[in-house]
């Protein structure tokens, strides 16, 4: 990709789907292995809809609906309505999508369940697929070196000690995961507009310095160094972790773009790395940090 993409991160999400779907490389043994259970996946949701859409009705008049005139996302569809009348473009009531909403969120779910196995290797593969696609040998990754004349203050989150504290750690990650964050995606992502936004951007940074784990690995990066290295680019992550946390939230095609934004993430990485060799290189000389004095603050 050229180095001027490096400017809009947000634009790797979309660089990973058309990879993705453009490369039969990558798209064609994910499809040969999981088709089969796609088939079932569908049959199986087709019958909790038709046994649970009544029920889903009155969650989405009773619960979801006051939900989403308290945070306004009634108001702001209201206008939605109001100019698409004017082009003649039909809309859907506010109940009726939020109803949508909410039973596709319960759909995704269902083909994640069946499709678990499958979705796990290929989001595991689908980043080292990419770096191998582009042909680059193990010297290409080269060690961390500092882009900013004053590099900003960072710290590593210190790791728990010992074998009980790590345990318990990773006991209340997963805990925390499936019940609060998947919890409250289910249920403010099926309030349009408000809703995805807000989950969105409450997972942008942590899942965009995720994506790039391989990355770091890559260059041995230790800790601080990682913790810099988000920190420096921290306006550039979130742009990157909302674009890619919205499009996961889009029902069933999430699945889809939950692997394609891995690809995304290592064309990403491969464009940062080209830009550390002209550093090292003495092409580029460190630059002052030019991060806006208020977001640099919002950061902190």
């Amino acid at each position: 990709m050229p180095q001027a993409t490096l400017e809009v991160p947000a634009v790797y999400p979309v660089v990973g789907l058309y990879r993705l779907v453009h490369d039969e490389k990558l798209w064609r043994p994910m499809w040969d292995s999981c088709y089969r259970t796609v088939q079932r996946a569908s049959l199986a949701t087709l019958a909790w809809t038709f046994v649970s859409l009544p029920g889903q009705r009155l969650v989405s008049r009773l619960f979801l609906g006051r939900i989403g005139r308290a945070v306004g996302a009634k108001v702001a569809y209201s206008y939605m309505e109001h100019w698409a009348g004017f082009i003649g473009l039909p809309m859907p009531s506010f109940e009726l999508l939020t109803t949508v909403l909410l039973v596709l969120n319960q759909v995704n779910m269902v083909f994640e369940m069946f499709l678990g196995k499958e979705l796990r290797r290929f989001r595991a593969t689908a980043y080292d697929a990419t770096v191998a696609s582009r042909g680059k040998s193990a010297d290409f990754w080269t060690p961390f070196t500092e882009e900013f004349q004053q590099p900003p203050q960072a710290e590593a989150p210190a790791a728990p000690h010992g074998v009980r504290a790590r345990a318990m750690d990773g006991l209340r990650r997963r805990v925390y995961h499936m019940l609060v964050r998947r919890g409250a995606s289910i249920l403010f992502g099926s309030v349009p507009i408000i809703g995805q936004l807000v989950t969105a951007a409450l997972n942008a940074l942590r899942y965009g310095e995720h994506m790039h784990k391989p990355y770091f690995a890559a260059k041995h990066m230790n800790a601080q160094q990682q913790a810099v290295w988000v920190e420096e680019r921290r306006t550039a992550y979130f742009l990157f972790g909302l674009v890619a946390s919205l499009l996961e939230r889009v029902p069933l095609l999430g699945l889809v773009f939950s692997i394609s934004n891995r690809i995304g993430a290592a064309m990403w990485a491969h464009d940062l790395e080209k830009r550390q060799h002209r550093f090292q290189t003495g092409e580029l000389a460190p630059e002052e940090d030019k991060r806006p004095d208020l977001w640099a603050s919002f950061a902190r």
